[in-house]
């Protein structure tokens, strides 16, 4: 799995982090994009207590919520990537 996790974060230009849920292999994941100077988009769904961590890394470009209306959420999150 940490292999997984690193080749996917070295393959992409941008990480995607769901951090709706405390995981330290994915805060692994948001540090190793740091490391690599790639940014990184946190998205968590409405009303979750996320990390301040990872909210304060310096990789992570923006912080979207989430919630059931998942059309616009993908508006929302690819006008933040086109940005990018």
């Amino acid at each position: 799995i940490h292999n997984l996790g690193c080749e996917q974060v070295e393959k992409h230009q941008i990480v995607i982090a769901d951090i709706s849920y405390p995981s330290v292999g994915l805060g692994g994941e948001i540090m190793l994009a740091k490391e690599r100077k790639k940014p990184v988009v946190l998205v968590s769904k409405k009303g979750m207590i996320v990390s301040d961590f990872a909210k304060g890394n310096s990789a992570v470009v923006c912080h979207l919520e989430y919630d059931d209306d998942l059309k616009l959420f993908a508006r929302q999150l690819r006008n933040i990537l086109i940005q990018l």
